[in-house]
């Protein structure tokens, strides 16, 4: 959606057509056949992607959205999977019947952790293609929907190893939380059968980036909201995220909804140099390679997106230069000045919030197509857009707000 745009509309004709053909898009496809699914319905964060960021020759976007609609209303077949043989795991939304009549998946289905925060997420998708072809009564109930992970967070849900309380816990069909094989901090399996797949509470807990504001309020405060980011890395707290696996990717860029961009450039700095290697365990989770190298890619020039938005959340870039042709709407040009070299000094010094460091990974001023950024994050077409831009970053050794 970037600087192929091509080929990401021929895998969204690919996925409609696979829905045309065999009544739901797949969440994995192989071998021309559609895999298990693990969690949501992720078929519909990838459509809105594309639209968002507009993506719309050779595209029918009404059989779009009526593919993204049969994955929110259509309880697909049941098809038994040895491994979880509670709901079908090949199609759709296997634990669709709780999440529309309680809201929330129950442990009646597996990984009902996991499935409740992704169909949250999966129907913001479907609010974002609706809104934008202008559907607005799907859009406004699809959006009330994708805050129903705020119905599995427990307030008082608690660690005797962590100070503070709030957490993602499961419910039963009755509205009552859970306790019994529940641990927000530990794993517990984290498979097929368990609450939750490939993430822990703790992780998914953040798992929700269309609805950070919410989870702003729910825990609190900006000081509790970085002191519970910390934990999630060994840099600063208790190494509680898993980088390998994907419930996690975005979180250490979350420090930028506190205006604590400084924090999201000293984790991402340190998991790129401490994670990652070369050789063959050269990548944290070698299983979903592919993705740990997108995640790598998107680190090192210092952008990341938020899929299904047209926003990227800026860090600072391991890269002194690189430059994307985009084919026919020109070129990006993304630098960092000083990365290498004597630290940047030319901003306020008032602004400076810590100590100096041995090497320049910290951004002193931003600039986005000649004009200085006030904000940590940009839009799509602001730098990818029909005339491409260029994103400048002037680097020093102290940390700035």
């Amino acid at each position: 959606n970037i600087f192929n745009r091509k080929r990401g509309t021929d895998l969204v004709r690919g996925l409609i057509e696979i829905w045309r053909h065999e009544g739901y898009m797949p969440d994995g496809r192989s071998a021309g056949r559609s895999g298990r699914t693990q969690g949501g319905s992720n078929s519909d964060i990838v459509l809105a992607d594309a639209y968002v960021k507009g993506l719309r020759e050779g595209i029918n976007w009404g059989d779009g959205l009526e593919a993204m609609a049969t994955n929110a209303e259509k309880v697909p077949p049941y098809i038994r999977d040895p491994a979880a043989p509670d709901s079908t795991n090949k199609f759709g939304r296997g634990a669709l019947e709780d999440w529309l009549k309680h809201g929330y998946v129950t442990r009646r289905f597996s990984r009902s952790l996991t499935r409740t925060m992704e169909y949250s997420y999966n129907d913001f998708a479907l609010y974002v293609v609706s809104k934008g072809m202008g559907h607005h009564e799907s859009a406004s109930k699809y959006l009330k929907r994708s805050s129903n992970w705020q119905q599995i967070w427990n307030f008082n849900a608690s660690h005797p190893d962590y100070g503070y309380k709030g957490f993602i816990q499961p419910k039963d069909a009755n509205g009552n939380f859970e306790t019994t094989g529940y641990d927000p901090v530990r794993c517990l399996g984290c498979y097929w059968r368990d609450d939750q797949y490939e993430g822990k509470p703790v992780e998914y807990g953040w798992a929700i980036p269309h609805d950070i504001q919410t989870l702003k309020e729910f825990i609190g405060s900006d000081k509790v909201f970085m002191e519970r980011l910390d934990d999630m890395f060994e840099l600063h707290g208790k190494g509680l995220a898993d980088i390998g696996n994907e419930p996690s990717f975005l979180t250490p860029y979350l420090f930028n909804f506190i205006n604590a961009q400084y924090r999201t450039s000293e984790t991402l700095n340190y998991l790129i140099n401490n994670r990652f290697t070369t050789g063959v365990k050269g990548l944290p989770g070698n299983s979903d390679a592919g993705a740990m190298q997108a995640w790598l890619w998107f680190g090192l020039i210092g952008l990341y997106p938020i899929a299904g938005t047209d926003v990227y959340l800026i860090t600072s870039p391991k890269l002194s230069s690189l430059e994307l042709d985009l084919g026919e709407t020109g070129k990006v040009s993304i630098a960092a000045k000083n990365l290498y070299g004597d630290p940047y000094t030319g901003y306020d010094s008032d602004l400076i919030i810590g100590e100096a460091t041995d090497k320049n990974i910290y951004i002193a001023e931003a600039w986005l197509n000649g004009k200085q950024l006030t904000r940590n994050w940009i839009t799509h077409d602001e730098l990818f857009g029909e005339n491409g831009g260029s994103l400048e970053f002037f680097m020093t050794n102290v940390p700035v707000h």
